[in-house]
C-alpha cells in the first residue's frame, strides 16, 4: 500500500475590506432596504401583504416628509397629517407611517472586514414583530429587512470594479 501526503502552504495577503464593505451597505444596502419599503416590496421581490382595514383607515391623511444625509439615505421622517391623501398612495406606504422604520438603518464596522446593517433600537422591536412574529390577526409579515439579489448583484459589481482597479494600479 502506497501512501501520499501532500501539504499545500498558501500564505493570503493581508486585505482590508473594511472600507468597501462600509461603502457597500451606506450605499447599495440601505438605499435599497430603504427604496423597498417605499415601494411596497420586500427584500424578496414579492410586495407587502395587504392593510388591515383598522390600519387603513388610521394612515389616511398621512404626508411623510423626508431628508436626506449628504449619502442620499433618509436621515428622518415627519408625519403630518393633512387631510384625507386617498387609498391609492397607501399601498406604496404599507410600513410607512411616520418615516421612523425607513430613517432608523445604520451601518458600523464591527471588526476586521465586518460592517453591521441594523435599526435603530428604538424600531429593532417593531421591525422583529413586522418581520418574524408578525402583525394583526392573520400575522402578517413583511420581509423589508435582508439581503436582496439585486443589493448582492450591485455589491459583486462594486468589487469587481474595486479589484480590477487594484491591478490596473499594480501593473503600473
Amino acid at each position: 500500500m502506497i501512501k501520499v501526503e501532500t501539504k499545500l502552504t498558501f500564505k493570503a495577503p493581508n486585505l482590508n475590506f473594511q472600507d468597501d464593505l462600509l461603502f457597500i451597505a451606506e450605499r447599495i444596502v440601505i438605499p435599497q432596504l430603504q427604496k423597498g419599503i417605499h415601494n411596497g416590496f420586500g427584500v424578496d421581490g414579492a410586495p407587502f401583504p395587504a392593510l388591515e382595514p383598522s390600519t387603513i383607515k388610521r394612515k389616511q391623511g398621512v404626508v411623510v416628509k423626508r431628508t436626506f444625509t449628504k449619502k442620499g439615505n433618509i436621515r428622518s421622517g415627519v408625519a403630518e397629517v393633512v387631510g384625507s391623501s386617498g387609498l391609492r398612495s397607501l399601498s406604496a406606504r404599507t410600513l410607512i407611517e411616520t418615516g421612523a422604520l425607513v430613517a432608523s438603518f445604520f451601518a458600523r464596522k464591527t471588526g476586521r472586514n465586518t460592517v453591521l446593517v441594523s435599526m435603530r433600537p428604538n424600531r429593532k422591536e417593531i421591525g422583529g414583530f413586522l418581520q418574524i412574529d408578525g402583525v394583526g390577526k392573520l400575522k402578517k409579515k413583511f420581509n423589508f429587512f435582508g439581503v436582496s439579489t439585486f443589493m448582492e448583484q450591485d455589491a459583486l459589481k462594486y468589487m469587481r470594479g474595486r479589484i480590477k482597479d487594484a491591478i490596473r494600479r499594480a501593473k503600473g
